[in-house]
C-alpha cells in the first residue's frame, strides 16, 4: 500500500464529557454515573481546563468548528460552569466562524432560567434526550421525565432563544404489561371471531384448542390463529378450559400493569368486565359451563373486535401483521408524529440495542422482533421524509441546512479533542499519522490531581486506516468524495481498489467513480460492507 504526502489537517472539534446523571438508565452503556447529593462541579471544571491545556498543542493552530457537551446529563451543571468551560476552550484553542456548540439536556432537568443562561453562556444548539413521549415506556427505560415534561422542555428551550434543537428518540422499546394485555385481547378477538373455513360461530372454532391459547402472555406478538391447537379443538369442555387459561393470562398481564394512584392492580379496567355490562366478569370453572362455552367465546370475541379495529386503522399497517406487531408500529409512529409536531430542526431516531454491561443485558426485556423493527424503520423514514426531514446518516435526520456540524466531522473522519472522564480523541499529527487517545475513565480518578489524564493511546497503521475511515464515512447516506479518503488517511485510493470492486459487483456500493457511497442495500447491511475493509480481508 502506497502512502502519499501528508494531507492538510482536517477540521477540529471538541467533545466535553460530564459523566453524572440523576439516575443510570438500564439500557445505557456510556460512561455515566448516578450523581450523589453534591456534584464536584468546581473541581471537575478545573480539571477539564487543565486537560484541555495539556491537549492544546494537538490543535496545531486550528480553531474549533464545533463543541459537543455530552454525558451523563451535562445540564445538571450550572450555566456558570458551562460558561467557564467554553471560555477556556475559546482562550486555549479558539472558535471558528459560526461555531456550533451543543449541550445535551434531560427534559426532566429543564428550567426556564437555566436554559436561558445556557444560551447566554454560548450554547447555541440543544439536544434533548426525549426517547419517547409515552410515560410508561419512559418509566421502563428508567427515564426521570414524563411525556408532558418533554413537551414543556421544548417550549422552554424555544423561549430561551434556541433555534436549533435536536430530539433524541428511540424505537423498538420494551413491551409493557398493558401492551401484552392489548395484544392478548386482540389475539383472542381474532381467534374467536374468525372461524376457520367450514365452521360457523358458535359451532366450534377449529385450531383454538388448549395448547393454542395456553400462554398468550408469553408470546403476545403471535396471533392465536397462527398456532394450530393440539387439544380438543371443537369440544365445548376444551374450549371452556381454553377460555379459562386465556383469561387467567390476561388477568396476570393486567395485574402487572401500573395503576392510577390509589388503584388496585388488575381492577378498574374495561377488559375485565362482562361484555356489554360494565360489570366484573366471571370466568367459567374448568370443565363446567359446557352448554354455554361456545356462546361465551363468541360473545367475548365480538366484544374484542374493537381492539382489532383500532390496531388495523393505523398508518402503514398491513394484513400480515399480528396485533403485537401492529401495536409496536403504532406506538413508534405516534412518538415520531409527536416529535414532528414540535418542529425540531434535527431528529436522532435510532433502535434500542441491548448492550453488554447494562441492566437490560443482565435482564433482557421483551422487544419487537426483527420483521417489526424493519417495518417501523421503513414507515418511520417515510414519515420523516414526508415532513421535510432528510436522512443524512444512519440514524440522523435533519431539515435543510440543519445537519449536525459536530457529527458530520466525526463521520468525515475529522479530528476531535476529547476532555473529561473517559473521553476519546482522534488527531492527525504533523507527519500525517493518525492517533487515538483515551482519558482515564473513572470520575474519581479523573478528579485526582496527581493522576495523568491520558490512559491510553494508539497510532493507527496503514492496515487499520481503511476500516477506520469507512466505519465513519459510510454511515453518511450520500457517502463522501473519493478524494477525502486520501486527504484523511494519507493513503492512495488504490489501497482499497480490490474491496471496492467486489462491493460494486455485489451491489453494495455505488459505481460512482467520484464517490465512496453505499447503495440502499449496502447501508442496510453496513456491517457486511465494512468487513470487506478489514485488514485480513484485503490483499496485502
Amino acid at each position: 500500500m502506497t502512502p502519499i504526502s501528508p494531507p492538510p489537517p482536517p477540521p477540529l472539534s471538541l467533545y466535553i464529557h460530564i459523566p453524572w446523571c440523576v439516575r443510570k438508565c438500564p439500557y445505557c452503556d456510556f460512561n455515566s454515573h448516578a450523581a450523589g447529593p453534591q456534584l464536584p462541579e468546581a473541581e471537575y471544571v478545573a480539571r477539564l481546563c487543565d486537560d484541555l491545556q495539556q491537549d492544546r498543542a494537538l490543535a496545531r493552530g486550528r480553531k474549533l468548528a464545533s463543541i459537543f457537551i455530552g454525558g451523563g446529563t451535562p445540564s445538571l451543571f450550572s450555566a456558570a460552569a458551562i460558561g467557564e468551560i467554553l471560555a477556556a476552550a475559546e482562550s486555549l484553542v479558539g472558535f471558528g466562524e459560526a461555531i456550533e456548540i451543543t449541550l445535551e439536556a434531560n427534559p426532566g432537568t429543564a428550567e426556564q432560567r437555566k436554559f436561558s443562561d445556557f444560551r447566554a453562556a454560548g450554547v447555541n444548539r440543544l439536544s434533548l434526550g426525549v426517547q419517547s413521549f409515552e410515560d410508561e415506556k419512559l418509566r421502563r427505560l428508567g427515564r426521570i421525565h414524563s411525556g408532558r415534561e418533554a413537551l414543556v422542555a421544548v417550549d422552554i428551550a424555544r423561549r430561551a432563544g434556541f433555534d436549533n434543537i435536536n430530539l433524541d428518540l428511540m424505537y423498538g422499546l420494551p413491551s409493557l404489561p398493558q401492551d401484552t394485555a392489548v395484544a392478548t385481547l386482540a389475539n383472542l378477538g381474532q381467534a374467536l371471531t374468525d372461524p376457520e373455513p367450514g365452521t360457523e360461530p358458535g359451532t366450534g372454532i377449529v385450531g383454538t384448542g388448549i395448547d393454542s391459547v395456553a400462554n398468550p402472555v408469553a408470546n403476545p406478538g403471535q396471533a392465536l390463529t397462527d398456532q394450530p391447537g393440539t387439544g380438543t379443538d371443537s369440544a365445548s369442555p376444551g374450549r371452556a378450559l381454553a377460555l379459562e387459561q386465556s383469561l387467567a393470562d390476561l388477568e396476570q398481564a393486567l395485574a402487572l400493569a401500573p395503576t392510577e394512584p390509589g388503584g388496585e392492580p388488575g381492577t378498574g379496567t374495561d377488559s375485565a368486565t362482562e361484555p356489554g355490562t360494565g360489570q366484573p366478569g366471571t370466568r367459567p370453572e374448568p370443565g363446567t359451563g359446557i352448554d354455554s362455552a361456545d356462546s361465551d367465546l363468541v360473545n367475548l370475541g365480538q366484544a374484542l373486535t374493537a381492539v382489532l379495529t383500532d390496531l388495523d386503522s393505523g398508518p402503514g399497517l398491513n394484513s400480515d401483521m399480528n396485533p403485537g406487531q401492529a401495536l409496536a408500529l403504532k406506538q413508534s409512529l405516534a412518538d415520531l408524529e409527536q416529535a414532528l409536531a414540535l418542529a425540531p430542526e434535527h431528529l436522532s431516531w435510532y433502535q434500542l440495542t441491548i448492550e453488554p454491561n447494562t441492566e437490560f443485558y443482565s435482564r433482557p426485556p421483551q422487544v419487537p422482533d426483527g420483521d417489526t423493527l424493519a417495518d417501523i424503520q421503513q414507515q418511520g423514514e417515510a414519515l420523516l421524509q414526508a415532513n421535510g426531514f432528510y436522512r443524512y446518516e444512519v440514524s440522523a435526520f435533519a431539515r435543510p441546512a440543519r445537519q449536525s456540524v459536530h457529527n458530520r466531522n466525526y463521520w468525515e473522519f475529522g479530528d476531535y479533542l476529547g476532555i473529561g472522564a473517559g473521553a476519546h480523541s482522534k488527531v492527525t499529527r504533523a507527519d500525517g499519522t493518525v492517533e487515538r487517545l483515551r482519558k482515564t475513565r473513572q470520575p474519581q480518578h479523573y478528579l485526582y490531581t496527581g493522576r495523568q489524564f491520558i490512559a491510553g493511546r494508539q497510532t493507527l497503521t496503514h492496515s487499520e486506516l481503511p476500516l477506520e475511515f469507512m466505519m465513519n464515512a459510510l454511515r453518511l447516506t450520500e457517502g463522501v468524495s473519493q478524494r477525502l479518503f486520501s486527504q484523511r488517511t494519507g493513503m492512495a485510493l488504490e489501497a482499497i481498489a480490490d474491496p471496492l470492486r467486489r462491493l460494486h459487483e455485489r451491489g453494495l456500493m455505488t459505481p460512482d467513480p467520484q464517490r465512496l457511497q453505499t447503495t440502499a442495500t449496502g447501508l442496510r447491511f453496513l456491517n457486511t460492507v465494512l468487513e470487506a475493509f478489514m485488514s485480513d480481508k484485503r490483499p496485502s
